[in-house]
C-alpha cells in the first residue's frame, strides 16, 4: 500500500519499531477487519489489518482467510514482509511452525501452523477455534516463534482505528467494508452457507 499521509501515526510506529533486526517488535494496526469490496475470489473472501512503518508505509499484515468450502479451515496468516526477516528464525521458508500467542497481556497458548515463505498460517479447527477466536478479538497480540523466540507485537491502536478510513481515501484504493472482530466470523459463517 501507498505511504501514508499521517505524519503523527508514522512518528508513533517510530517509535514502536525497533530495526529489522532486533527479536523483538511492535507493530501499530487497527482493531477493524476490512473486506475490499472490489476483490472478487471465486471462492474466498479476505479480511485484512494493515499496519503502519516508521517509513510511512502500511502494509497489510494480518489476513483473515474465509474460503467458501465449508470443509476447509478459516485461517489468520501474518505477513512478515515488512515486519521482519524470517531467515534467523527458522531454517526453511515452508515449514510446520508453532505460533505462541499472548493476547491482551492475560492470557498465553500455543496454535500450530505452517510457514510459508514469509507468511505465518494459522487455522481454525475444532481444537483450536477458541484460542483462534482470541487472537482475532484481541486488543493487544503478541507472537513469539521461530528457533529465537523471535517476538512481534500488534497494538491496535484507537488512533489507527480512527484514521485508516482517511488513509484508504488518499490512497485510492477503492470501498473498503469494516468489521468488527465478532462481525468478521459471522460474515465468514454467512458466505460459507450461501
Amino acid at each position: 500500500m501507498a505511504r501514508s499521509r499521517f505524519p503523527a501515526l508514522v512518528l508513533l510506529a517510530s517509535l514502536a519499531l525497533p530495526g529489522a533486526a532486533s527479536a523483538q517488535q511492535a507493530m501499530l494496526t487497527h482493531s477493524a477487519w476490512f473486506l475490499r469490496v472490489a476483490d472478487t475470489y471465486p471462492d474466498k473472501r479476505i479480511y485484512r489489518r494493515f499496519a503502519v512503518t516508521p517509513t510511512g508505509d502500511m502494509p497489510n499484515v494480518e489476513l483473515y482467510t474465509c474460503p467458501r468450502d465449508p470443509d476447509t479451515f478459516i485461517h489468520i496468516s501474518f505477513e512478515m514482509r515488512k515486519v521482519r526477516g524470517l531467515k534467523a528464525d527458522f531454517p526453511s521458508t515452508f515449514q510446520r511452525i508453532e505460533g505462541r500467542f499472548l493476547v491482551d497481556e492475560t492470557r498465553a497458548f500455543s496454535i500450530p501452523g505452517e510457514l510459508i515463505k514469509t507468511e505465518m498460517f494459522f487455522d481454525r479447527t475444532p481444537a483450536t477455534a477458541k484460542e483462534f477466536d482470541r487472537v482475532v478479538a484481541a486488543r493487544d497480540v503478541v507472537l513469539l516463534f521461530g528457533t529465537r523466540n523471535a517476538t512481534v507485537k500488534y497494538l491496535r491502536t484507537p488512533e489507527l482505528s480512527e484514521k485508516i478510513p482517511d488513509f484508504f481515501a488518499a490512497a485510492k484504493v477503492g470501498p473498503m467494508r469494516p468489521f468488527t472482530s465478532e462481525e468478521v466470523l459471522q460474515d465468514c459463517l454467512r458466505y460459507r452457507s450461501s
